[in-house]
């Protein structure tokens, strides 16, 4: 009895990450941590093993972090599927509801981009994926804490290095990763967000702050928690959801409706086929694209390791906290069962029908809500292993009762490991740090000396690149690597019935497809690239495209300014300046920013080289469109061309920052009394 009592007492001084005096494993870690040699004070001592027990869970998460980036993290850029990380980020254009592109780099890439100038772009980017891992190692070793370390331990590694969040490193989608990551953070808060408006409206902003997926995850948290609360104070609660997703919506909104289409589920079907299949689904395996799926596919291993988590999961439900326990779970089922909807036959057509429409467009892609399972899985498993071990110790006595126990308590950080180890060091091999040719380099200062449209060729919107050994499918890197008004294949071309998904809302498109289709005849291109104002063509030579080379060598509308290893620089004669007249004269234009320009007063129509979109203006007159998809500014107006869209993405944003100011506010105040 002293001796219990004693290590009570110790563990006493780790409350806040063990909790429990009766776990008898955690009083032995707790007295193992004691300093033995070096006299202190009680106090002192105590207030070191605080400090250390609310910072070493971040070292750790810093670590796993480290080991799954591992190469990645030297200097250089990073290019695979739909990451472009190089040293000099643009501005998304989306920030002020300018297209062509749809805005899902806003407003997560907004700060590497601003800093960029400063701070290189790859070093910010690379730290946010790092702090991605740590974050949401940490948020799901917060939701078992207070039971036992190694069981927390566990539901960070299967939280933050599942397949599932690996693969996503691995395609570059990191908005997905680091909605995820804060998830389990605001989880508790969703799940129950009536109680405290202010921190539901931090948390949903947070979520927000990762684009359109976090603003899913947030939807589908606020709702769950509306219901199972009897939508108590539910006006409120979906204004303070409402509000957090304003940077992202109304921008998206703006460029979405300027002609913008996306790809229906059909090419995004969770890839899962028999039980072993669907077995791996559970494990974070599934990915529409084999090729980034951590861990492969096919593997009997990652199934039977999925189905043993789900069930340790449905045995340690009832020890997560009962506030959010029951819509934790109900939701988890609900995900899963999204996630296998685009696998299931008879349902799978269903889900691609709603993935048509403008709502159900967001969930085109149902393996995305995989996070809303793993939320749940990873701390309830590890519960359930924790609640196996202590029956174990309860029903049996003696050294193998507690060695079976210890084990059970370790099995999910084992199984944990074991899904993540295809994806250590270099995030499987997908991502390294690569050292951009200087032909490249070459290209974007002669494009950046004299800026103006730019036409990327090959005319796709993912290449095939050769870096690190090996080929590199990536989207189109020139729009991000040059910066400016740069025009890539809007129609990605993944729709299986053939139907069109110009996912840019470039309406210049039809006038280069048509010049693009007409060189595989030999056609020069040079005439319809001036039609839509292009400066400059930018070739990058690969291997399937070079007839493209040809061509351009012998159009007589296009000079030769710069040959390297691999890309070609070519200026278009016909180029006649950013704007002009009626008579063909040239027309200056001072862009102030991207959605603000001065052109002379007393100059009559004006066309303009810029991608025509509702809600540019030429003073209070709207602007129109040329046949070539330009601006075209109407003969009277003044000097001032702006985009009215600009001014209520501006409020918006300005109401979420104030909103949140004054929430955060509130609960320091709150705090402090």
């Amino acid at each position: 009895m002293a001796l219990h009592d004693h290590r009570c007492a110790d563990v006493r001084e780790f409350r806040v990450l063990v909790g429990h005096c009766d776990n008898s494993i955690m009083a032995q870690v707790a007295n193992a941590t004691q300093p033995s040699t070096v006299p202190v004070e009680p106090g002192q001592s105590a207030g070191r093993a605080r400090s250390w027990s609310r910072w070493w869970p971040w070292a750790v998460g810093l670590l796993l972090g480290a080991v799954v980036l591992g190469p990645a993290l030297k200097p250089g850029a990073l290019l695979s599927l739909d990451l472009v990380l190089t040293d000099d980020l643009p501005v998304p254009r989306g920030a002020w509801g300018l297209g062509p592109e749809l805005p899902r780099r806003v407003p997560l890439f907004l700060p590497a981009a601003w800093l960029s100038p400063v701070v290189d772009a790859t070093v910010t980017v690379k730290a946010m994926m790092l702090g991605a891992i740590a974050v949401a190692f940490v948020g799901a070793f917060r939701l078992v804490a207070g039971r036992s370390a190694l069981a927390a331990v566990a539901a960070g590694v299967l939280f933050a290095a599942n397949p599932f969040m690996l693969t996503r490193l691995a395609a570059g989608h990191l908005h997905i990763v680091v909605a995820a990551a804060i998830l389990p953070w605001a989880y508790p808060r969703l799940l129950r967000p009536g109680d405290d408006l202010a921190r539901t409206l931090v948390w949903c902003t947070a979520l927000g702050f990762a684009g359109n997926y976090g603003g899913l995850l947030a939807g589908f948290g606020v709702l769950a928690g509306l219901i199972a609360n009897r939508f108590a104070r539910w006006p409120a609660t979906l204004a303070v959801l409402g509000i957090g997703q304003l940077p992202w919506f109304v921008p998206g909104l703006f460029v979405f409706s300027s002609g913008a289409a996306l790809t229906d589920a059909t090419p995004f079907a969770t890839r899962a086929s028999g039980l072993v299949g669907y077995g791996e689904v559970l494990a974070g395996h599934g990915f529409w694209q084999p090729h980034f799926q951590i861990g492969g596919t096919g593997s009997v291993t990652a199934a039977l390791t999925g189905l043993a988590l789900l069930l340790l999961g449905i045995r340690g439900t009832t020890l997560l906290p009962r506030e959010w326990r029951v819509p934790a779970t109900v939701l988890a089922g609900v995900g899963l069962l999204i996630v296998y909807a685009s696998a299931l036959p008879g349902i799978s057509e269903l889900f691609v029908a709603v993935s048509r429409s403008a709502l159900g467009s967001n969930l085109r892609e149902s393996q995305r809500l995989f996070p809303l399972f793993t939320v749940w899985m990873a701390p309830a498993a590890a519960l359930g292993a924790w609640r196996t071990a202590q029956s174990l110790r309860q029903r049996w006595r003696g050294v193998a009762a507690g060695s079976a126990a210890s084990v059970m308590v370790a099995l999910p950080c084992a199984l944990g490991l074991l899904l993540a180890a295809p994806g250590l060091w270099g995030v499987g091999g997908h991502l390294c740090s690569i050292q951009l040719p200087a032909d490249w380099e070459a290209a974007r200062s002669i494009v950046r000396s004299e800026p103006g449209t730019v036409i990327a060729l090959p005319w796709f919107g993912y290449v095939n690149q050769r870096f690190c050994d090996t080929e590199i499918h990536v989207l189109n890197p020139w729009p991000i690597y040059l910066g400016g008004d740069v025009m890539v294949a809007s129609d990605f071309r993944m729709n299986l019935d053939g139907r069109r998904a110009p996912e840019r809302a470039d309406p210049r498109d039809p006038v280069v497809e048509e010049a693009v289709d007409a060189m595989a005849a030999g056609v020069p291109p040079s005439s319809q690239f001036a039609k839509v104002g292009a400066r400059w063509v930018v070739f990058n030579r690969v291997d399937r495209y070079l007839p493209v080379e040809q061509v351009l060598e012998a159009d007589p509308g296009l000079e030769r300014v710069a040959a390297g290893k691999d890309v070609f620089v070519y200026r278009v004669r016909d180029w006649r300046g950013d704007a002009t007249a009626s008579d063909g004269s040239s027309v200056p234009v001072d862009r102030i920013v991207e959605p603000l320009a001065i052109v002379p007063p007393d100059v009559g129509e004006i066309e303009w080289r810029r991608p025509a979109a509702a809600g540019w203006m030429r003073g209070f007159r709207p602007a129109g469109r040329t046949d070539a998809g330009l601006v075209r500014l109407p003969e009277v107006g003044g000097s001032i061309v702006w985009y009215w869209p600009a001014i209520v993405v501006l409020l918006s944003d300005l109401v979420t920052t104030v909103a949140v100011v004054v929430a955060l506010r509130r609960l320091r105040q709150a705090s402090s009394t």
